[in-house]
């Protein structure tokens, strides 16, 4: 197990694509200060409309990786699911850190117990507190 590495679940991913949004620039520079703090970074993310091009597994940098993840019925927020069971099968044994990025729905990676689990919520502003009327 690699005590410096952090896994971090987020609903949309790096791409290189150009649809990136506040979420998508928010958990890129959380990923390049932790890089800078010695963290090894895996990112579980779902592979939304327009990348499918994307690879499954991508190597940003020395210590930041990108793992993408098909949604069942195309459906962005089931992309859980696989994340989910990814780390179940394979990421847990890697790694002490979690974090969860939340700038959809939640993930719910508090089942985790086991792992030091740090949740980031994004809020997108003024326009999600005037649709949502609550935090």
């Amino acid at each position: 197990m690699d005590k410096n590495k952090i896994i971090i679940f987020q609903m949309k991913g790096p791409t290189s694509q150009g649809i990136t949004g506040g979420a998508e620039n928010y958990s890129e520079e959380l990923e390049n200060i932790l890089e800078k703090m010695g963290y090894t970074v895996e990112i579980y993310c779902s592979r939304d409309k327009g990348e499918q091009n994307l690879p499954n597994y991508e190597q940003r940098t020395e210590k930041i990786s990108v793992r993408r993840f098909n949604s069942p019925l195309n459906f962005l927020p089931l992309s859980i699911f696989p994340m989910h069971w990814y780390y179940l099968t394979k990421g847990r044994r890697n790694s002490n850190y979690v974090i969860e990025n939340q700038s959809v729905i939640p993930m719910f990676t508090t089942i985790y117990k086991e792992s030091i689990l740090t949740v980031i919520h994004h809020l997108t502003g003024k326009d999600y507190i005037r649709k949502q009327g609550k935090y």
